[in-house]
């Protein structure tokens, strides 16, 4: 397995040459995991991506580099201590560096002589191509599809001068780690039982979880513009005519949360995004969504705060305002995505359990998968569906004694002119659910009110009417907690006396220290919640039973799955692994951590 760190300056064109790189890699069968570490600038400052490839599966990102592509002086200054004993530099001959290792290319010149000074990363990636034994012609693909006609010959001639100023030979090191397993003693994989990744597919948490919504039926995508949430909004609107949706943008958060709620009462199938700062400014009508329940999801892709904080980094600080935000109480879901993957099927997940129990579900990531890119399956469609979104007129109206009211009432109606069969938009249910039928509906008048209301959705202030409907509502959390929770994915050795615990995009992460601990003696069971909202105890409690150890793994500062665990079941965590720097937990800060708490 190998590692590239691409550096450069915002406005170098660091984000293209990336995804250049990603192509190219995973059209010759490499699997690819991508990272993006940004300022929040437009131009000059130091941003990077990293490149970690194999042929294996790759599921997290790595600190240790193997090679750095540095388009400015920065690049190297900052990150040549990481580079591996074996690894080495790629670089303009106008930089600085001791370092016996650089390979230094006339990338400025080369740029200059062509007549655009942007040309000049394509000569680093001429000189990849060459140490990797890639094919050439196969560049050309590549640049065909991501940039403009006009500019492909002069791309395709920067990269023929890197080409020619590097042999293949230089490169032999670095082709046999790329193709060598990620453990152990990093054997060499032999051809014939090497994974061709070619015809999987490369995506990043933003659009896989717009493509799950998408076949769940949605129709209404709003939002305020919000880092690293954009995204959603940026891919679904490149895409509206032809899947026949609409993309608002919104003016402020409350209006984008207040439009989802309105289209959803009418019928639409409808989601917002946003981050933590967003989300705050929604939660008056996030609670609205609660009391007239109407089925929203809203997606949170997580930064580091408070307000502002940290707008292109990572965190997990978000939890407890997703699950606790909001006055008063209300059911609703709070889900975390693993992984690319698994976004895509949880944001399916997250429209059809929004539409069965009529209430608000939030959709948790965060900068390193939405910004993140990673190599996976192509979706399996018959694992997904559209959602219902309304009851028929039978199951809703089926206690009615006439299908159709003699008298027709126009103007407002009062509820002492309701006869006794009308419908009960808010009926009191065992399961909490009250059959919905959508505003319109000639059989019936649907009422919606964010007041305490009665079961036909009047204001009503009576004591025993507003204990039933509270309570109606509340046994949809039950119900939810009963049918649609999932527990903890169990990874590792189940039993062992280390117990791990850790949510959402910390699974990858995760995964691999707990691999590479086994393999130092370590026996580790580490449980990754996905579900986080009503919170299933199962897995902790069986889990923690025998442990010594049980450890919260988070990216924020106080331990919020800690926190949750006790609070939900009385099992208080030993020890934490907390980072909360706006960059991702590795596999091995993990490993070191919990290396350090066992020894004690």
């Amino acid at each position: 397995m190998y590692n590239i760190l691409l550096g450069g300056a915002a406005g170098q064109g660091i984000e293209t040459t990336g995804a250049v790189i990603e192509m190219m890699l995973k059209a010759n069968g490499y699997n690819v995991f991508v990272t993006r570490d940004l300022m929040s600038r437009v131009r000059g400052g130091h941003n990077f991506t990293t490149l970690r490839f194999g042929r294996e599966p790759v599921v997290a990102h790595d600190h240790k580099v193997d090679l750095i592509m540095a388009m400015n002086q920065d690049t190297i200054d900052f990150h040549q201590d990481e580079l591996n004993e074996e690894g080495f530099i790629i670089a303009d001959n106008k930089f600085k560096s001791d370092d016996e290792r650089a390979i230094m290319l006339p990338m400025t010149d080369t740029a200059k002589d062509l007549g655009n000074p942007r040309v000049a990363s394509s000569v680093a990636v001429g000189a990849l191509i060459r140490l990797f034994d890639l094919p050439e012609e196969a560049l050309r693909e590549v640049f065909e599809k991501t940039l403009r006609a006009e500019f492909i010959d002069i791309n395709m001639a920067a990269a023929k001068a890197g080409f020619n100023a590097v042999t293949v030979e230089q490169g032999e090191a670095a082709r046999r780690k790329a193709n060598s397993c990620s453990n152990g003693k990093g054997e060499l994989i032999p051809e014939a039982e090497r994974v061709d990744y070619s015809d999987w597919i490369i995506i990043n948490a933003n659009r896989a979880i717009a493509l799950g919504a998408l076949s769940a039926g949605l129709q209404f995508y709003t939002a305020y513009p919000m880092s690293p949430s954009t995204g959603i909004m940026e891919y679904l609107a490149s895409m509206q005519n032809d899947a026949n949706i609409v993309v608002e943008q919104a003016e402020d958060e409350l209006a984008a949360m207040n439009a989802v709620v309105g289209a959803s009462y009418a019928g639409a199938v409808s989601m917002v995004g946003t981050s933590g700062g967003g989300y705050q400014l929604m939660v008056e009508a996030m609670a609205s969504a609660g009391m007239m329940e109407i089925p929203t999801v809203t997606v949170i892709a997580m930064r580091p705060g408070p307000v502002t904080g940290l707008p292109t980094r990572t965190e997990q600080g978000d939890l407890d305002l997703a699950i606790f935000a909001g006055n008063g109480e209300y059911p609703k879901m709070v889900m975390a995505v693993k992984n690319q993957s698994d976004a895509f099927y949880q944001a399916n997940r997250a429209h059809h359990i929004a539409q069965k129990y009529q209430t608000p579900v939030v959709l948790l990531t965060d900068q390193y998968l939405s910004d993140g890119a990673a190599t996976i399956k192509p979706f399996d469609l018959s694992k997904v569906s559209k959602v219902t979104v309304a009851a028929t007129d039978e199951e809703a109206l089926a206690y009615r004694e006439d299908e159709v009211r003699a008298d027709d009432i126009y103007g407002e109606i009062k509820e002492s002119e309701l006869v006794a069969d009308e419908y009960k938009r808010y009926r009191i249910t065992e399961s909490g659910i009250s059959p919905r039928l959508l505003p319109g509906n000639p059989k019936a008048f649907v009422s919606a009110d964010t007041d305490s209301h009665d079961e036909y959705g009047f204001i009503n202030e009576a004591a025993d009417v507003r204990t039933a409907q509270m309570d109606k509502r509340m046994r949809k959390h039950y119900k939810m907690l009963a049918e649609d929770v999932m527990d903890a994915e169990q990874i590792g050795t189940a039993g062992s006396d280390i117990v791990l615990v850790a949510w959402g995009s910390l699974y990858g992460p995760l995964t691999e220290a707990v691999r590479d601990l086994k393999a130092e003696g370590i026996e580790v069971s580490a449980l990754v919640y996905g579900d986080l909202w009503p919170f299933p105890t199962k897995a902790i409690t069986t889990e923690a039973k025998n442990a010594a150890h049980i450890i919260n793994v988070e990216q924020n500062y106080s331990g919020q799955l800690g926190n949750l665990i006790r609070r939900q079941t009385g099992i208080a965590m030993t020890d934490s692994i907390l980072k909360y720097d706006g960059r991702a937990l590795s596999p091995d800060e993990i490993k070191s951590q919990v290396r350090k708490i066992v020894k004690g």
